[in-house]
């Protein structure tokens, strides 16, 4: 399989990290290399696949996506939330903590850890009001699994 040209290194500008002091966030083009990011959709196909009624029923036992419980397992507004997902498939550790993330967060701050992975995963060919995600902080009401707040600042 030819993935094409290289990803080019991947580089946090001065203008990044000020769009980022500014607004609280930057986009990085082409940030996650091809191999990882391949990984990561066929991880997003299994737990779709997995949330879909045709494939999956509770007495079926624990599918892929399942460990957040029912609440928001829900597909049939158009939008699927998924998180923890690395403890059932933990090969997307090395897509999510690879070089570009190590890149990207020593630009940011001298100390990082991974706190929590989520797929929000969109029905495809929709636009409307139930697969709308735009641009939010967790933060607010985001805790840790023994209770109360990441430590502040996190990404």
């Amino acid at each position: 399989m030819s993935l094409g040209a290289p990803t080019p290194p991947l580089v946090v500008t001065a203008e990044h990290l000020s769009q980022f002091d500014s607004l609280g966030y930057f986009v990085l083009e082409r940030a996650i290399d091809p191999p990882s990011l391949a990984l990561l959709q066929q991880i997003a196909d299994d737990v779709e696949a997995a949330r879909s009624a045709e494939h999956h029923s509770p007495g079926d036992g624990p599918a892929v996506g399942d460990a957040e419980g029912p609440q928001l397992m829900d597909n049939s507004g158009g939008r699927t939330f998924a998180f923890g997902i690395e403890k059932e498939r933990p090969e997307m550790y090395s897509a999510i903590l690879g070089d570009w993330a190590a890149t990207t967060l020593a630009a940011l701050t001298p100390r990082s850890s991974l706190f929590h992975t989520e797929f929000v995963l969109k029905a495809g060919g929709r636009a409307d009001a139930h697969t709308r995600f735009g641009w939010h902080q967790d933060g607010g009401y985001t805790t840790t699994p023994g209770g109360g707040e990441p430590s502040a600042p996190h990404i």
